[in-house]
């Protein structure tokens, strides 16, 4: 009896979450495939070979990263595709991975108005899918191939690489405290991973069925984006999973710093399902954004900035 209330009572509160339109947008130079927030301050990487910077509280572009072009296929210029940008906290510090000659990535640090290439497309033939910082001199690099590389910025060198499996590789992320990552792939399964050894702790299966394209890691939590329409959460340190559904691919999730809030990509209209992680029950279906989406921040409990590959970058407000 008590259970039938309390499933007829998520119910109740699932259908009358609140529907909410964007508080208001920024507009990029290209479509946005990764952003980094840092208080005020917004960083979107885009298709348009430059990286914006916002204040997105005022609204205000304060400034334009720009890379060098490069020649596509039939030998005409073209700017470079920014895949991923990563930011070391409290200084103008960002590792970029951009598109490069014959489909390989170049990589640069930015520092202040330095600009230093790491990686070379058509010398080192890497494809960098992403890299994180893990100390303001380490960064950890993933490959489309599925290997996983701990590199040195002083020395120049590689403290590990590590192949995890045949399948092709989706996404990364690490935890809080930057000692644990998440990668997962075509495979449907997360892998857990000791930055510091490159060690695979242990596999995160059963709640995908197929590639997952994104995952998140926060607070011990962790949400996958799955193909199969379906949002995984595991908790990194226990057996609770589950997932829930959507009618429609999920190409994009978020976490709340806390692990409390999760949300994700709903159904064709890319509409953003927003979600208790323990409980499970929708706190908001967000709607408005015209694109597909390539990444939900949570900027604090009450504040989401998402991104699509379109040029407007959303804000929203949630209730508290």
């Amino acid at each position: 009896m008590i259970r039938s209330i309390f499933l007829s009572l998520s119910v109740l509160i699932s259908l009358h979450a609140l529907a909410i339109s964007p508080k208001y947008s920024l507009k990029a130079s290209g479509a946005v495939y990764s952003v980094i927030v840092e208080n005020n301050t917004l960083y979107a990487a885009t298709d348009a070979g430059c990286i914006d910077v916002f204040n997105w509280k005022n609204k205000k572009k304060i400034n334009s990263i720009h890379f060098p072009m490069i020649k596509d296929f039939m030998g005409d210029e073209m700017p470079p595709k920014i895949y991923s940008i990563d930011k070391w906290p409290k200084q103008e510090k960002l590792i970029v991975i951009s598109q490069g000659k014959h489909g390989f990535r170049n990589a640069f640090i930015i520092n202040g108005k330095k600009q230093e290439q790491i990686f070379s497309a058509e010398k080192d033939k890497m494809m960098i899918k992403k890299a994180l910082f893990i100390e303001e001199n380490k960064i950890l690099i993933a490959t489309l191939g599925n290997e996983i590389m701990l590199y040195d910025l002083k020395t120049k060198s590689f403290l590990y690489k590590k192949q995890f499996g045949t399948s092709v590789f989706s996404d990364i992320d690490i935890n809080n405290e930057k000692t644990l990552a998440a990668a997962t792939d075509e495979s449907g399964n997360i892998h857990i991973i000791d930055i510091i050894t490159g060690a695979k702790i242990k596999d995160l299966r059963g709640e995908n069925l197929d590639n997952i394209y994104q995952v998140v890691f926060n607070d011990q939590k962790i949400i996958g984006a799955g193909q199969d329409r379906r949002a995984s959460i595991y908790s990194a340190n226990s057996s609770n999973c589950y997932y829930l559904k959507s009618p429609f691919i999920i190409y994009s999730v978020g976490l709340s710093k806390d692990g409390k809030w999760g949300a994700y990509s709903y159904g064709e209209e890319n509409f953003i399902r927003v979600f208790n992680t323990s409980t499970k029950i929708e706190k908001a279906m967000l709607k408005g954004q015209k694109s597909t989406l390539t990444q939900i921040k949570f900027v604090q409990n009450n504040y989401i900035i998402t991104a699509s590959e379109d040029e407007l970058i959303m804000v929203w407000q949630l209730n508290e």
